[in-house]
């Protein structure tokens, strides 16, 4: 009797054993199943099937994002969840149109509201004040709200735009404002200022030729006063008043507190690896940072040193806050951790093969001068895809101001007509390319 209980306890504890080996099996490969499934949707379409279509994936991935989907950073093993409210600081001539477009991207495929002017270019507000009270706005409706419903012009998701930053009021116009994340980016300040001096022709209001400008320009800068001239822009995009850019005493206040603000500042000398960081950021997917370079000016001017120096005298404010900020981004890159390279690799690849994929050819397109004027694409794809990477003369921000309300009587029709008399995607090239041509690569 006593041999049968001890072979019935011992079959009972092997039961219990193989019951507990197989949950235990079952709940690892639900879970193998879920990091399978994270995976496919983190990791870029490079990495995955070759047999994959590119613009499927981009509709699943798309329809998937549109929650709120928890990722799972490959590089770190971490968890995250992707940000979809976010304000992007714009500044002028710093890469920013390019960032912008790639948020625009992100927020067009998802449906998000941005934050946008009634007027101006493509909801651009520049040095216009943000106007927000129950009686009057001059913001578009986010999307489902009439354009009369003034005190709903608020919860947006995304604010991208040029506008004369104001921390407190943006704050109550987006949605879910303890958790957005705070970005813009930067450029070595003499470069940006030649290129607005340029792009926005301010030679010409000073009396001077841009062909004999590498020789005249010193001249013309030992003639302006500190506070003219359009010197420290950068500070004055982030909201910050231009006369402080002289008192060192107030910049090594205001920039620790600018600091403070953002979660990210990227530097257009390092764009590539800013997007890294930004990526891990908001836990994005590679193919959310994907870009081609927009407003890109092919002829940059070039001065000497003496120039460079006298430039540098006067742009004293935005020298003093890039440089606090190019320590604070390699500080990042740093704090990224080892696989940052391997990740900015993978990047370039996808960028790349992005490119060959996407970009049909490179069009010049002329302003007033040989000086001034921008590198523009056009793409042999018709995929969706395609279509809003490589998206030029606003056809992208049309569809996203006509789906917050924007009509073509609301001073935008020359842009509308613009848009539908130069449409960007093309159709397939008939002929294939020749033997041996290669198109030109982003790196």
């Amino acid at each position: 009797m006593r041999k049968h209980w001890l072979l019935a306890v011992l079959l009972l504890c092997l039961t219990s054993t193989f019951s507990g080996f197989y949950l235990l099996h079952s709940s690892r490969s639900a879970l193998i199943n879920k990091f399978n499934m994270a995976v496919r949707l983190a990791v870029p379409y490079s990495t995955q099937k070759a047999t994959t279509d590119f613009t499927t994936s981009l509709s699943t991935m798309t329809t998937l994002q549109s929650q709120k989907t928890l990722f799972i950073n490959v590089s770190s093993g971490e968890m995250c969840n992707e940000v979809s409210n976010f304000v992007f600081v714009k500044t002028h001539k710093t890469g920013s149109t390019t960032l912008r477009s790639l948020t625009c991207r992100y927020g067009y495929f998802r449906n998000l509201s941005f934050l946008l002017g009634k007027q101006g270019v493509i909801g651009h507000l520049n040095q216009l004040n943000l106007v927000w009270t129950q009686n009057e706005s001059n913001l578009l409706p986010p999307i489902g709200v009439s354009v009369e419903d003034h005190l709903n012009h608020r919860n947006y998701n995304i604010s991208n735009i040029h506008v004369r930053y104001n921390g407190e009021l943006i704050r109550k116009l987006m949605y879910r404002a303890s958790d957005l994340k705070y970005f813009t980016i930067l450029r070595n300040p003499t470069n940006q200022w030649l290129s607005q001096f340029q792009y926005f022709g301010q030679y010409r209001k000073a009396g001077l030729s841009l062909s004999s400008l590498p020789q005249t320009l010193i001249r013309y800068l030992k003639k302006l006063k500190e506070r003219t001239g359009g010197f420290n822009n950068q500070l004055r995009d982030l909201g910050i008043h231009s006369s402080i850019a002289y008192n060192s005493s107030w910049l090594n206040e205001t920039i620790p507190q600018i600091d403070k603000e953002y979660d990210l500042v990227l530097i257009m000398e390092h764009f590539d690896e800013s997007l890294i960081l930004l990526k891990k950021l908001l836990c994005w997917s590679f193919k959310d940072i994907l870009y081609v370079k927009k407003r890109q000016q092919p002829n940059p001017l070039k001065i000497n040193e003496a120039t460079r120096k006298e430039i540098q005298k006067r742009n004293v404010g935005d020298e003093a806050l890039y440089d606090y900020f190019l320590k604070v981004f390699w500080s990042k890159v740093e704090d990224y951790g080892p696989s940052f390279q391997k990740d900015l690799n993978q990047f370039r690849r996808m960028l790349n093969e992005t490119w060959h994929m996407c970009v049909g050819k490179t069009v010049a397109e002329k302003s007033q001068d040989n000086y001034r004027y921008l590198e523009t694409y056009v793409t042999d794809n018709s995929s969706e895809f395609c279509w809003a990477l490589v998206n030029t003369n606003f056809q992208m921000d049309i569809e996203i101001v006509k789906r917050q309300g924007k009509t073509s009587d609301d001073r935008w029709p020359g842009l509308l007509k613009q848009s539908e008399r130069k449409p960007v995607v093309k159709p397939q090239r008939r002929f294939p390319l020749r033997k041996g041509y290669k198109r030109k690569p982003i790196h």
